[in-house]
C-alpha cells in the first residue's frame, strides 16, 4: 500500500520520463502470477550472492559467460545429433542402393 502511495505521489506526474515508465512497470509486476520473472530472479540470485560494486560490475560478464558455456554445451549436443542423422543418412543411402539392385 505505501508503495502506490509513493508511486501515486512521485510517479504519475512524470509518465513522459521513460526511466519512470519502465519503473511503473516494474513495481506494477506480480511475481506470484509472472512464474518465468520469478525463476528467472531465482537464477540470477544464484550467482549474485552479495550486492557489492565488484558484484554489481561483473554480473553482465558474468551472466555472458554462463550464456557461453550454455551455448557451447547445447553446440556439442546439436553435433551429436547432426553427426548421428549423417551415419544414418548414410546407411540409408547404403540400403537403397541395395534395394534398386536387386
Amino acid at each position: 500500500r505505501e508503495l502506490s502511495l509513493f508511486r501515486s505521489r512521485h510517479m504519475a506526474v512524470d509518465d513522459t520520463n521513460p526511466l519512470a515508465r519502465k519503473l511503473n512497470k516494474v513495481l506494477d509486476t506480480s511475481l506470484d502470477s509472472n512464474k518465468e520473472m520469478l525463476e528467472a530472479l531465482k537464477t540470477l540470485s544464484s550467482f549474485f550472492a552479495k550486492n557489492t560494486l565488484r558484484n554489481r560490475r561483473s554480473l553482465r560478464s558474468d551472466v555472458e559467460k554462463r550464456s557461453l558455456v550454455i551455448c557451447e554445451q547445447f553446440a556439442n549436443c546439436f553435433a551429436e545429433v547432426k553427426q548421428a542423422a549423417k551415419e544414418h543418412t548414410v546407411d540409408l543411402l547404403v540400403q537403397t542402393t541395395k534395394l534398386q539392385a536387386e
